[in-house]
């Protein structure tokens, strides 16, 4: 896994503006991008977690991103958990988004696409006795319902970058089963756009 990461920071880096003079021919750009994230799903219920994507765009006004992120709750860490909640949500994106730059280092971009994700429901408090009398042992236990979805997700960024290095906010929504909505902040770098916009 870690050679893989590697391998992708790599070939990002080596495609990136670093030491490189401004081209008109060039049109393409492709840059890396990780942060933070705070999401919400049924009953306002919160989780946290965190966003990988890999960026690119034509023109600095179609954008492509592959994503990966990961959400988990910190319920039941200190109490016991509460039950009919999503506990933790893992997905893959594919977005393709329209923006524009409105000012020299400022874009807007509205995005969206496919995703499929893994999600893990805690359901009802379950309670089991063991034994009788004096010697009975009553233990808890939720249900547990994990499956895979797919889902729609739509995504609004603003980006505020210099050629390199950049950092963006995200209000996403993701419809499914259990739709999760939240927020991103992320940094970005690589070659994001041109020298001269």
């Amino acid at each position: 896994m870690q050679k893989k990461i590697i391998v992708i920071l790599s070939f990002v880096l080596s495609h990136s503006a670093f030491g490189q003079k401004d081209s008109t021919n060039n049109k393409i750009y492709l840059w890396l991008s990780g942060g933070t994230c705070i999401t919400y799903t049924e009953n306002f219920n919160n989780l946290i977690g965190y966003r990988l994507a890999i960026n690119s765009s034509i023109r600095q006004k179609y954008f492509f991103t592959f994503l990966y992120q990961i959400n988990g709750s910190l319920d039941g860490l200190f109490s016991r958990p509460t039950p009919n909640i999503v506990a933790s949500i893992t997905n893959g994106s594919l977005l393709f988004g329209i923006g524009e730059y409105k000012y020299k280092s400022l874009a807007c971009i509205a995005s969206t696409g496919i995703s499929y994700g893994k999600l893990y429901y805690r359901g009802a408090l379950k309670d089991s006795t063991q034994g009788s009398g004096f010697l009975s042992t009553t233990t808890y236990e939720n249900e547990q319902d994990n499956f895979n979805y797919i889902g729609l997700p739509i995504d609004i960024k603003i980006l505020w970058t210099s050629p390199i290095v950049g950092i963006n906010l995200d209000l996403y929504a993701n419809i499914h089963k259990h739709t999760d909505y939240g927020i991103i902040i992320s940094i970005d770098i690589g070659k994001i756009r041109d020298m001269k916009k």
